[in-house]
């Protein structure tokens, strides 16, 4: 009974957001906005429902995931009081709970000791299933902004969220987790990781994203510094760059990109070599110092909850300093660097994980609006916590580890 509770309540909604199921509902089915809607509602209050259902069986939340709610309390009390002094509504407040309650309420499930390996394998293949369309969907040419297959071959992957950044996101996700979460006992099953590997991979590739390059090419040396011996690990390091001028010299010269993959490539060519005037940022630059105006009109207290996205501020960390001050904007920064402490001590596979992930997560939320809002995000986020906080090693045991029961 419990196992079907866990099933329902928390593994089925997590895979309809993963895949962003309420989108393809709104879109290709016959369904209503108010049948949309209770769908979207369905799935926020089986992960509350599920929650208190389960939380007899969890053991208490540990110091790392309680700085994250923390912020959360932080946030959204001095954000309201930047919506009061300002006059205006929280921007979409409702809608901003979903993210922090599949935080708590996926921190809370992680932390019963036979849920946890289940729930990297059902994120890794949730995010597997997310590559798999975003290849399909590319394939077909598929586009979000016309609701269909258009006759045009499109720039870039939009992937199931109908953005190539959070593509990008979901596959480097995809990559990380299912290279820990699946360990394979048979050549067949070594095969199919493998494959698993390169469609996430490949997706990634395929969105375009500059920010995805970058983190990928971090990712894979991460993944591969323990395998790879320290030699031949330095040069693949040094050697990187060249081998990405040279290919890039190949594509320009090659029929295979369009004029716009073109761009993007020799933006992130500029960017190695460091000639940063000639990198194109997709007007992210104009957007942060429009957040930044009002910044310096407000430094102290922020404008409301979600008014950096409000403006289209594209930048997660600097728009908590637009919506909920400076305080507000120094506790996420302590809270993210204190993530990033007890991961470096969590024993090496969970500290290679969590790290990846939080490298992923925190790369992107310089250039992207749509990280600490959505809800399968910050449910993966939830699971880096609690594991941080139970694979940890004590300075005078080597790699013993300490943490919930097992």
């Amino acid at each position: 009974m419990q196992r079907r509770i866990v099933i329902f309540l928390f593994y089925i909604p997590f895979l309809f957001n993963v895949v962003n199921a309420q989108a393809f509902l709104a879109k290709f089915t016959p369904a209503s906005y108010a049948q949309v809607q209770l769908f979207a509602y369905f799935n926020v209050c089986a992960v509350i429902v599920g929650t208190f259902l389960i939380a007899k069986r969890a053991h208490s939340l540990r110091v790392t995931t309680r700085a994250w709610l923390f912020f959360y309390i932080v946030y959204y009390i001095l954000a309201l009081i930047g919506n009061i002094v300002f006059d205006t509504e929280p921007y979409k407040f409702l809608l901003s709970f979903i993210a922090p309650v599949y935080f708590l309420g996926f921190s809370v499930l992680a932390t019963i000791p036979e849920e946890q390996k289940r729930l990297a394998k059902i994120f890794a293949s949730g995010f597997l299933a997310s590559c798999v369309l975003a290849i399909i969907l590319d394939y077909i040419n598929f586009s979000w902004d016309w609701a269909g297959v258009q006759r045009f071959d499109l720039s870039r992957a939009e992937g199931v969220y109908g953005d190539p950044n959070n593509t990008a996101v979901s596959a480097l996700l995809s990559f990380i987790l299912v290279n820990y979460a699946y360990v394979p006992k048979t050549k067949l099953q070594r095969n199919l990781k493998i494959l698993a590997l390169g469609i996430s991979i490949y997706a990634a590739l395929i969105a375009f994203s500059k920010t995805g390059f970058l983190v990928l090419g971090i990712i894979l040396l991460l993944t591969f510094k323990n395998t790879v011996p320290l030699k031949r690990l330095l040069f693949i390091v040094v050697a990187s760059p060249l081998l990405i001028l040279g290919l890039g010299s190949y594509l320009k010269t090659s029929n295979l990109l369009d004029a716009k993959q073109l761009e993007r490539i020799e933006s992130l060519i500029n960017l190695i070599t460091f000639q940063t005037d000639k990198v194109d940022f997709s007007h992210r630059d104009v957007l942060l110092r429009n957040m930044f105006g009002y910044i310096e009109s407000s430094p102290v207290i922020g404008h409301g909850i979600q008014f950096s996205n409000s403006i289209r501020g594209h930048n997660t960390i600097i728009g908590i300093w637009a919506d909920a001050g400076i305080l507000a904007f120094v506790v996420f920064l302590a809270v993210l660097i204190f993530f990033y402490i007890k991961a470096w001590q969590a024993v090496p596979k969970v500290k290679n994980l969590t790290l990846s992930i939080l490298i992923t997560l925190s790369v992107f939320m310089l250039s992207l609006q749509t990280i600490l809002n959505q809800d399968y995000l910050m449910a993966t986020l939830a699971l880096v916590a609690v594991y941080i906080d139970q694979y940890r090693r004590r300075s005078t045991a080597g790699n013993r580890i300490v943490g919930y029961p097992s």
